[in-house]
Formats: structure tokens, sequence, C-alpha cells
């Protein structure tokens, strides 16, 4: 019996267009760091529509605040967004945040509540 997967759509083309020009730029300077490291281009992608969701979660429930000025609390607030409202698996929570873990890896500001183990 193959297994369930819940899928809901978040990033639509009406709210990307609203999502701040800071961290769609931020997202396109990542982009070409990982090109730039040789990232594959599924890992690449992946990334950019894991960070979509961030972004459009973060037009919706954080004041379209710019990433590198996150906290700790907004990191916990979109974590828990995933979890309770979009029901998302704990498997894709963790994806979902590694990928927001990359991305500050090259930011000067990182968010504390992003590291590893």
């Amino acid at each position: 019996m193959p297994r369930k997967t819940k899928t809901s759509r978040i990033v639509y083309p009406e709210l990307w267009d609203k999502v701040s020009k800071e961290n769609k730029d931020l997202l396109d300077d990542f982009m070409d760091y990982c090109r730039s490291i040789n990232r594959s281009k599924t890992t690449i992608d992946g990334y950019y529509n894991d960070i979509q969701i961030c972004w459009v979660w973060n037009l919706q429930h954080n004041k379209n605040k710019f990433f590198v000025d996150f906290t700790k609390r907004d990191v916990i607030k979109y974590q828990n967004w995933l979890v309770t409202e979009q029901e998302l698996s704990s498997n894709r929570v963790r994806r979902l945040r590694s990928a927001l873990s990359s991305l500050s890896n090259i930011t000067k500001n990182t968010p504390t509540s992003l590291g590893g183990r």
C-alpha cells in the first residue's frame, strides 16, 4: 500500500508578487551562491521552493520582515505554522528548516535557533 502524502499549495503568484524585494533578492543571491559551490540542480530547486514557502508565510504572518532580521521567535512561529496549520510531517518541517539554515549561513545576522544539533 503506498504511503499517503498530504499536498497543499502555499505559494501563489499573487502572493509571491507581494513578497519584499529584499527577501527575493536574498533568495536570488543564495541561489547564485549554491550554483557557485556546485550544488545539484535538484538541491537548488528544492531550496528555492522551500524558501518561497517561508517568504509567503512571512508575508502573511510576519509583516514581510527581512530574513536577516528574523528572531528565534519568528522561526518558532514559522515552525508552529508548518506543524499546526499546514499539518506537515516532522521530516518535511526539518527539510524546510534546513533550507533556512543553509540560507542563514550566508547572512551576517544568523538566527541562532536555526543551528544544527
